[in-house]
């Protein structure tokens, strides 16, 4: 009896550990995403718009599934400027600091794997 939950035990933590390498290889192709929009001129076109708020709203919630509160925040805050109408300024500000958040992750992720 105690065999299989272990055997169930440590198939999902191979589930877990399989989905949290998905999340990293998301997030590398996230960033590249956002910093390809960060270098445009301006980021305030409609279709950037949908694009920035679509990787925010995924990062939001996939960075609050693994725990990463401070990368969820930042997505939504991001979220939130879009939905706010707000100044090029502050869309500019909210997306370096969601690509400043996400390199602080992956970074995190990267030096944890080499543990």
């Amino acid at each position: 009896m105690r065999s299989a939950f272990k055997s169930k035990e440590l198939a999902v933590v191979r589930s877990l550990d399989a989905l949290k390498e998905r999340f990293i290889e998301r997030l590398h192709s996230d960033r590249n995403a956002l910093n390809t929009i960060a270098k445009s001129h301006p980021v305030t076109s409609h279709i950037q718009h949908r694009e920035i708020a679509k990787l925010a709203h995924g990062i939001a919630g996939a960075g609050g599934f693994f725990g990463f509160d401070h990368l969820s925040r930042r997505a939504s805050e991001m979220e939130a400027t879009l939905e706010a109408e707000s100044t090029e300024a502050e869309q500019r500000e909210a997306l370096s600091s969601l690509i400043r958040e996400l390199d602080a992750v992956i970074a995190q992720m990267r030096k944890e794997r080499a543990l």
